[in-house]
């Protein structure tokens, strides 16, 4: 019975493999509060960082969060008036809140997590 079984072609290699020496990680931080980092500094010197940025800085770092940013409660401080609500995503000049409403970035004076 085992004298019917096809022997199987097995390639000898001949040389030293050592393609997986390298690793490569390509993602860019730039102007944004890096998750590592979050998690390992106290939560005053998080809250400084976050009030000395300008409102891009702001905006980029609470999406770069680890939890779901529409869990967020923010105070977002206008030319208006104070709007007090969860935003669900950004796009090219407007955060989009939970109700549907656009806040233009560009009349944002201060964005801050409501405590």
């Amino acid at each position: 019975m085992e004298k019917l079984k096809p022997k199987i072609f097995v390639n000898k290699i001949g040389k030293l493999i050592n393609n997986c020496q390298k690793i490569y990680y390509s993602k860019v931080a730039t102007n944004s509060i890096k998750t590592d980092s979050l998690h390992k500094e106290s939560n005053n010197s998080k809250i400084d960082k976050f009030i000395r940025m300008n409102i891009n800085q702001k905006i980029s770092s609470l999406m770069n969060l680890p939890k779901y940013l529409y869990d967020i409660d923010l105070v977002i401080v206008t030319e208006d008036d104070v709007i007090e609500t969860k935003i669900i995503g950004k796009n090219n000049n407007n955060l989009i809140t939970v109700n549907n409403t656009l806040i233009p970035v560009k009349d944002i004076l201060d964005i801050s997590i409501k405590k």
